[in-house]
């Protein structure tokens, strides 16, 4: 069946929507690396990125506060869109990338086209030179420590996917972040009071 599109409404809002609409599958899509730990339906690819936005967001915060010239705007940006891509190239996790050549490139450069300032922000992330990339690489591996912390009650080796990445944060307060995070109960909320 040949896939013909619509033709273009007189406003111009189609390929917008058309992008709502696959950015739509993240909600549904399963972060992969989890399945290796068993877990069949495990935390999705945008529940990750949420939550990578709240962790950069905080960093962004607290470097501020201490006279660190930052880009808020574009650390949340680059939070919010970092994984976009992986609706059209799949959540590749350790073990797939040995094997699979994904074309995020050009995934990126075809579906963010409405989106050139995402594109270059996208770009200088990749390149993680500047502090917000610094700021959201550090954050997407502080995601995966929590999660796999909050893993860990049901698989012991969960423990490896978060020892693997403590040493690969790059900014101190994401190094003080992972160490409170490692030493906090994952279910500290349950004690709380009416």
């Amino acid at each position: 069946m040949n896939y013909k599109r619509f033709e273009k409404d007189k406003e111009g809002y189609q390929e917008i929507v058309e992008f709502f609409y696959e950015v739509g599958l993240l909600k549904r899509m399963q972060r992969t690396g989890w399945l290796h730990l068993g877990f069949m339906e495990g935390d999705t690819v945008a529940s990750h990125s949420f939550r990578v936005a709240l962790i950069s967001y905080y960093i962004a915060r607290e470097l501020t506060k201490e006279k660190v010239d930052i880009n808020i705007e574009k650390v949340l940006l680059m939070s919010l869109f970092h994984d976009v891509a992986e609706t059209r190239i799949w959540d590749l996790n350790k073990v797939s990338v040995n094997y699979v050549e994904a074309k995020e490139e050009r995934a990126v450069n075809e579906q963010l086209s409405n989106f050139k300032e995402i594109i270059s922000i996208l770009k200088e992330l990749n390149r993680g030179e500047s502090i917000e990339a610094k700021i959201v690489k550090d954050a997407d591996k502080l995601e995966l420590i929590i999660q796999a912390r909050e893993y860990e009650k049901f698989n012991d080796f969960a423990k490896e996917f978060y020892e693997r990445n403590i040493d690969k944060l790059s900014l101190r307060i994401s190094k003080k972040l992972a160490k409170q995070i490692l030493s906090t109960p994952q279910n500290w909320w349950s004690k709380l009071k009416k």
